[in-house]
C-alpha cells in the first residue's frame, strides 16, 4: 500500500536518490559534503541509500535527506557537476511525505516487534492507518491527495 502511494511522488524520491548517489560517487565528493555539513553543525554521519523495493528504506533515506537539506545548496555551489539539488518546493514535499511515512513506519514496528501480534494489538494500528488515510485523502496539496487516494484504494481493496 505504501509502495503504491510512493509511486505518485517517484520524481521527488528519484531526485533525492540521485543526490545521494552523486555525493557517494567518490571519497572526494563525500568529503566535501561532510565538510559543509560540519560547517553547518549538522551531526548526522552520512546520507543513506535506499532499496527501491523496500519503502521503509526509502523512509530512512528521506529522513536523512531532511536532516541534510541545508547542505545540498552549498554543495551545489562547490560541485559544478551536481545538477540534482532538491529545490525548496521538493524539500517541503519530502517533509510532508516523511510525516505520513513516519506513521506507517511506527505502526509496522509496533506490530512486528511483538512476539505475538494479537488482534487487539494490530487492530488499533489498522484503525490509525484508516484514520490517517481518511484525513489526508482530501488534503490541500494535489500530490498528497493523489498519493493518499492511491493508498486508500489499496487499503479498501484488502
Amino acid at each position: 500500500m505504501v509502495q503504491d502511494g510512493l509511486c505518485e511522488i517517484e520524481d521527488i524520491i528519484e531526485n533525492i536518490r540521485d543526490s545521494v548517489k552523486f555525493v557517494g560517487r567518490s571519497d572526494v565528493q563525500t568529503l566535501v559534503f561532510a565538510e559543509i555539513a560540519q560547517q553547518l553543525q549538522i551531526s548526522v554521519k552520512s546520507l543513506i541509500h535506499d532499496y527501491r523495493t523496500r519503502w521503509n528504506s526509502t523512509y530512512e533515506m528521506l529522513n536523512c535527506a531532511i536532516k541534510f537539506k541545508e547542505v545540498f545548496p552549498p554543495y551545489q555551489d562547490r560541485e559544478p557537476r551536481y545538477d540534482c539539488c532538491p529545490s525548496d518546493e521538493k524539500g517541503e514535499k519530502v517533509e510532508k511525505v516523511y510525516g505520513i511515512l513516519e506513521t506507517f513506519w511506527t505502526i509496522i514496528h509496533i506490530i512486528s516487534d511483538s512476539e505475538y501480534p494479537t488482534s487487539n494489538l494490530f487492530l488499533w494500528e489498522i484503525v490509525k492507518v484508516k484514520r490517517l488515510l481518511d484525513s489526508k485523502v482530501n488534503d490541500d496539496d494535489d500530490f498528497i491527495r493523489a498519493m493518499m487516494r492511491r493508498m486508500k484504494n489499496k487499503f479498501d481493496k484488502y
